[in-house]
């Protein structure tokens, strides 16, 4: 609102242009100014509020796109009927745009084009703008309880899979210590008196004497 009211001085301030008396512009009222900033200022206190919700519901960035995509289409659908209707392409006098722009999340597109061609009442102004705070007041009372039960979910979820570290910790050291015990197994299996023990006991092998050892030649 402010760039398109100072859009005039600084022009002629700029280009050196003397016409015009440094004014609004043409169509702009006082009244449209302050309009454009409650519904601007409402507006985008509304969908900072949804997009802050939609936000805390994931934990991964990858995962905020996908989450903040309805919003995105419904801001932009109630931005392209506005611009529609503003244009003529709609009718801005049809019932269903009376009450559309009444919906919070498209009255601040729709309502500032039903005001530029003058076919709203004072009465239908306050009360979207009523219903728009009302609106902002509920977001941000939903935004909590989701912050909140997703701070809950994310420290129990921590808590599980912290558990599950301790569960695989005990289990590597216990595997550790088995693998220790095997390896000095095989180690004492391995040697040569050993082996000999095994043989002599259990296969009842022995050493035969000098005499009875025959060299065989190539």
């Amino acid at each position: 609102g402010i760039s398109i009211a100072a859009q005039g001085p600084v022009s002629n301030l700029v280009l050196g242009g003397t016409s015009g008396s440094g004014g609004l512009p043409q169509g702009l009222t006082p009244v449209m100014l302050i309009l454009l900033g409650v519904y601007g200022v409402l507006g985008f206190l509304l969908y900072a509020v949804l997009y802050a919700a939609a936000g805390s519901l994931v934990s991964r960035q990858e995962d905020v796109q996908q989450a903040v995509m309805p919003m995105t289409l419904v801001s932009m659908a109630g931005y392209l009927v506005a611009v529609y209707a503003a244009t003529g392409l709609l009718d801005v006098s049809s019932s269903w745009m009376a009450v559309l722009a009444q919906v919070p999340f498209f009255s601040p597109f729709m309502m500032l084009s039903r005001v530029t061609v003058g076919q709203v009442e004072a009465w239908e102004i306050v009360l979207s703008v009523v219903l728009l705070a009302l609106s902002i007041a509920a977001a941000l009372w939903v935004a909590v309880l989701l912050s909140a039960a997703g701070a809950i979910y994310c420290k129990f979820h921590a808590r599980q899979l912290f558990i599950q570290l301790e569960q695989l910790s005990t289990r590597r050291d216990n595997l550790d210590i088995q693998w220790g015990q095997l390896q000095l197994e095989q180690s004492a299996w391995s040697t040569h008196a050993f082996v000999e023990s095994v043989a002599g006991k259990k296969l009842h092998m022995s050493m035969p004497a000098p005499k009875d050892i025959v060299v065989v030649q190539p």
